[in-house]
């Protein structure tokens, strides 16, 4: 029985290696195409953070902005109901 299942495994072992040089293959390719690819990936990866950082920028600014000038309003404003009270007094 052992030898029998010796070469049963040793058969099914033979069968089982086209399929894994196709995957070894496959990965290899795969690999390849990866490794070849990487500088595209990369640089569109690198493209994408800076437009993205640079609208966040614009919006950081734009909120900055908004919010100088909601001040700039309200200190306006204060001074002038506080002069309107000055003068009714």
């Amino acid at each position: 029985m052992a030898v029998d299942d010796a070469i049963i495994d040793s058969q099914r072992i033979r069968k089982e290696t086209p399929q894994r040089n196709n995957v070894r293959e496959n990965v290899n390719d795969t690999s390849e195409t990866l490794i070849s690819d990487m500088p595209k990936i990369v640089y569109g990866a690198c493209t994408t953070l800076e437009t993205t950082k640079s609208a966040l920028e614009k919006t950081t600014l734009a909120t900055a902005l908004e919010s100088k000038v909601t001040l700039a309003v309200r200190t306006i404003r204060n001074k002038i109901q506080v002069t309107i009270f000055l003068v009714i007094c």
